[in-house]
């Protein structure tokens, strides 16, 4: 079954010093940004300001691979880390965000206790998104790289 997934680690807080998150991680965020910086919402047409840092690492998952095999890679990716996820956990939410479109309107997603222990290993919680976009779109929609639904 096809099913599209995106996957994040967002880590969000008040003070956060995004760079040494980067630099611990060995990696650079798809999005960051620090409390009181300012966007533009296309879908109200208003500027928002930010409330808390916001620091984002997210992958869109092998649509030919199990959901539950990705999101169970992913958290491993992050345990050598857990050091610093529990420093970082003091003063932060660290949050693994699943979101996924399947092409069926049932889908089942299943977690190992290796995903659930490495998720608890790196002090995150577990949110999971699903929405079936077939009815909403009549059946023509696609995903973006933003993981953003729109029309075809």
């Amino acid at each position: 079954m096809y099913i599209s997934c995106y996957i994040d680690l967002r880590i969000s807080g008040i003070g956060l010093d995004l760079d040494k998150i980067s630099n611990a991680l060995k990696i650079k965020p798809n999005h960051s940004h620090k409390k009181g910086d300012k966007l533009f919402d296309r879908i109200t047409s208003k500027e928002i300001e930010y409330t808390e840092d916001y620091w984002i690492y997210g992958v869109k998952t092998d649509e030919q691979q199990p959901v539950d095999l990705e999101i169970e890679r992913f958290a491993l990716r992050f345990t050598p880390y857990a050091a610093f996820f529990r420093k970082l956990s003091e003063e932060s939410t660290i949050t693994c965000w699943v979101s996924i479109f399947p092409e069926a309107e049932q889908c089942n997603i299943h977690l190992t206790r290796k995903t659930v222990e490495a998720l608890h290993d790196i002090g995150a919680t577990f949110d999971l998104s699903f929405a079936y976009l077939q009815t909403f779109y009549d059946g023509a929609y696609d995903i973006n790289r933003e993981g953003n639904a729109v029309h075809v």
